[in-house]
């Protein structure tokens, strides 16, 4: 039978000092860990989780092996060392694996609610939080967030086409034969619409010839979506070389975020493609401002690493303040806010939050190694989703066969 002692606070940040998930935390914060943690030691062969379990605990391997086994009969060995040891494992609830040790192994055990309380939004820097470390000592976040705190910060605004659909949409009185008008005013704007609208996508049984049978075809909130994610291209622009580089470099992620979400969601109903789109190109709208008040401080220029965690610790924030001056609903502002937060863990039905989450993961895997990422499956946000019922290779095939939609987009939206 497994042992189980409490651990203190120090020890617990001895153990976990090669944990990537622990990195930069604060004494403070493992003191307030501490009541919730315990060592457990498993001997060979005893399960630590059955499978559909709602065990209340996360769990990490500090000694040891352990054997992961799913339903599908597929199993998978855990070494102390290997980089999703310094992750929860099985974290999903209920369980999706049998966690069975292969010899005597070491865990950490931390209750979860202790643990999603003490580790929330551990990644980001939240306004009007002190000021610590190489990054925040730099004079453009104090700047910044004080400009934006007192309302000087130079907001993007909504693109006029945009605007001018929301409001059409929103007035009973306007038909699609409106819509049809506002959106043929722009030349560039109606050949994008009709091109998105024939996409692999999104289209139906029969191409369209014509922006009024788009519309008629696609509908008003489909329309305005589409309309609002080909107008948003022209925000990401600036008049100095380096920062309208930058500026460059952030839509083509996030064009590569839309549209591996927009294919997501296909596989995750209710869902909607257009929707998930959109959430997807907006996510980092938040780096329009910061990039555009960096280029008042030269040396940023020639020190990107800098400029690169700024922009990951307080874009977020200013997304969700932009998304939210727009009007759009807490779920864009949610999905800009969390898009990197791998455990966050919120609603209990499907969000498009969790698929700008798993859209990340799954643009960044080969880079999972060096950036310290969990496995796919081991995230509240894929069990959640249609593609929970998948394994994280199977899931991967699917966007391997949705390539071409995934670049036919990347084509229309770039």
């Amino acid at each position: 039978m497994a042992t189980v002692v409490p651990v203190h606070a120090g020890t617990l940040r001895r153990v976990t000092a090669a944990s990537p998930f622990f990195a930069d935390w604060s004494a403070s914060r493992f003191r307030a860990l501490e009541p919730a943690s315990r060592l457990v030691t498993a001997a060979d062969g005893e399960v630590v989780l059955a499978r559909d379990a709602l065990d209340p605990f996360a769990y990490f391997l500090l000694e040891g092996e352990l054997e992961l086994a799913s339903s599908e009969h597929q199993a998978r060995v855990l070494r102390e060392g290997d980089l999703d040891a310094g992750y929860p494992l099985a974290h999903l609830r209920p369980s999706r694996y049998d966690v069975t040790a292969r010899s005597r192994a070491t865990l950490l055990r931390i209750e979860r609610a202790a643990l999603m309380k003490t580790s929330a939004s551990k990644a980001r820097f939240r306004i009007g939080e002190e000021s610590a470390g190489t990054w925040r000592e730099h004079p453009l976040v104090a700047d910044f967030l004080a400009a934006l705190d007192t309302g000087r910060v130079q907001m993007p605004t909504m693109p006029s086409i945009a605007m001018k659909i929301r409001r059409a949409v929103a007035d009973e009185r306007f038909g699609l034969s409106d819509l049809a008008t506002i959106v043929s005013a722009d030349p560039a704007i109606s050949f994008g619409l009709i091109k998105v609208a024939n996409s692999a996508i999104f289209r139906g049984d029969s191409p369209f010839d014509s922006v009024k049978s788009a519309i008629a075809r696609i509908g008003a909130a489909r329309t305005q979506n589409l309309v609002t994610s080909l107008a948003l291209r022209g925000l990401f622009v600036a008049d100095q070389p380096h920062i309208a580089a930058r500026l460059k470099q952030v839509w083509q992620h996030s064009v590569e975020i839309a549209a591996l979400t927009a294919v997501l969601a296909r596989l995750s109903p209710p869902l909607e493609s257009d929707v998930a789109l959109i959430a997807g190109l907006l996510h980092e709208i938040g780096s329009i401002p910061i990039l555009k008040a960096a280029a008042d401080y030269l040396d940023l220029e020639s020190t990107p690493g800098i400029l690169d965690e700024i922009l990951t610790n307080i874009g977020a924030e200013v997304s969700a303040r932009i998304l939210s001056e727009w009007s759009f609903s807490a779920a864009f502002a949610e999905a800009a806010l969390h898009s990197r937060d791998w455990y966050h863990e919120a609603a209990d039905a499907a969000t498009y939050c969790d698929l700008t989450i798993v859209a990340h993961l799954h643009a960044l895997v080969r880079r999972r190694e060096f950036e310290k990422l969990p496995r796919i499956d081991e995230t509240p946000a894929f069990g959640k989703l249609a593609l929970g019922n998948l394994s994280p290779q199977l899931s991967l095939l699917v966007l391997e066969e949705s390539k071409s939609h995934i670049k036919e987009l990347r084509a229309l939206l770039a």
